[in-house]
């Protein structure tokens, strides 16, 4: 009989807590059903999971009863079968090593798969690369990544980075001092969150971050489904030749200097490492398709999202942006970079007699506040003054607040800092 790797494994995994039940959740947290080859061992495992479910105990007697139940104990070999998996040579003390080969072998059926599939004929060469992303995307989640760290290595890590002067140096600056210093730029596996009501400044405030950190050579993905890559790269360019954008909607009304000023600015943003998505429809699930393809590709420093509620696909509920903001701080962590959010904030604060936001006014989920590690607000101190903004950290997870007042030209959709 052909032995498949991960055989005796699984053996040694189903033994063990056959001996010591106790050990169930510890191993159940690395492997799942899928990952057993062999059918009888399926069964097996599926009994133990549903015991734990009810919280009753596990060992050979119970895990029988329940196999018996089901009517699955001759599909699993049987009492003697099951019984005899606790004469195998095995640790218990092992037993998370064994889980782990367990699904690393399953792992690597599931590659050789995904390797079959993708050279069959029908499949155009075109094609190839997103099914293979998105395969491994979903095996990724599935893979065993050991996360375990003692606290002497990280330690060193510090020390090391301290003594180097990179200790305060994590993250990379979005390009506005007053918020940069509090923040200590945007950091790795952060979400931050931007919000405001409409027609504040939140989507030009995004861009112009945006050029600033691809202007340090780092990559940055925009995701912007409202507003198409055309008329983000006119406001860019507006951004930068300080041109109106009205005008260069208009180029009738162009002088010499303003074209001479766009060319300038082209110059500038012409090889920046910025990439603008303007799909109509965003998925969590494509947002970290495309970020993984850009990551593995060309690199990827940042991630913005311009805004958070457009990706919940038509539902905005509470349940829909939860899912959305959970989703997002995840790809952060997966792929250890800033996600940089845009949300909308509720209409309710224009009834109040302060109309500075706070935390509870961001819309849709009180997850939103949970999840990010920070949260900034921008808004008008002064409604008679349109130009002036004010953008302040209102939750800082990692350290103090913060804030700005910063000058806001609306023909150019530029801030800058200027002397009030």
């Amino acid at each position: 009989m052909t032995t498949v790797p991960g055989d005796d494994e699984e053996v040694a995994v189903l033994g063990a807590i056959l001996s010591d039940g106790t050990c169930f959740q510890e191993v159940s947290a690395i492997i799942e059903e899928r990952d057993f080859y062999k059918e009888e061992n399926r069964y097996v495992w599926r009994a133990m999971n549903a015991l734990s479910d009810a919280g009753n105990s596990i060992d050979v007697i119970s895990v029988c009863s329940k196999l018996k139940d089901n009517k699955a104990l001759t599909r699993a070999g049987g009492s003697s079968g099951v019984a005899s998996m606790m004469d195998s040579l095995f640790d218990v003390q092992n037993v998370v090593h064994y889980a782990k080969a367990v699904k690393n072998a399953s792992i690597g059926r599931d590659l050789k798969r995904i390797g079959k599939h993708l050279m069959q004929d029908g499949v155009k060469p075109d094609q190839r690369m997103d099914i293979a992303f998105g395969a491994l995307s979903d095996l990724n989640k599935r893979a065993v990544l050991s996360k375990e760290t003692s606290v002497g290595d990280v330690s060193r890590s510090i020390i090391s980075d301290v003594l180097n002067g990179n200790g305060f140096a994590a993250g990379v600056p979005m390009g506005f001092e007053d918020l940069d210093g509090p923040l200590s730029g945007l950091n790795k596996e952060s979400l931050i969150i931007l919000a405001a009501r409409p027609s504040i400044g939140k989507s030009a405030f995004s861009l112009q971050v945006a050029a600033n950190v691809a202007k340090r050579n780092v990559p940055v993905l925009y995701l912007s489904p409202e507003m198409s890559k055309l008329q983000l790269t006119k406001r860019l360019l507006s951004m930068e030749s300080s041109v109106p954008y009205s005008k260069i909607m208009s180029s009738k009304k162009l002088s010499k200097h303003d074209i001479d000023s766009l060319r300038e600015a082209d110059e500038r943003i012409r090889t920046i490492p910025l990439v603008i998505d303007d799909a109509s429809e965003q998925s969590i699930v494509g947002l970290r398709l495309k970020a993984r393809r850009m990551q593995a590709t060309s690199g990827l420093g940042l991630v913005i999202i311009d805004y958070l509620q457009l990706l919940c696909e038509g539902d905005d509920s509470k349940e829909a942006v939860t899912k959305i903001s959970k989703g997002l701080k995840a790809i952060a962590k997966d792929l250890a970079i800033p996600v940089w959010a845009v949300s909308q904030l509720s209409r309710n604060i224009v009834y109040r007699d302060s109309q500075r936001p706070t935390l509870s006014d961001l819309r849709g989920s009180g997850q939103i506040e949970q999840d990010a590690d920070a949260v900034m607000m921008l808004w008008h101190p002064k409604k008679k003054d349109k130009s002036k903004i004010e953008i302040f950290i209102e939750k800082h997870r990692n350290g103090p607040l913060g804030q700005t007042t910063l000058h806001f030209d609306k023909d150019t959709t530029r801030f800058s800092v200027e002397e009030w």
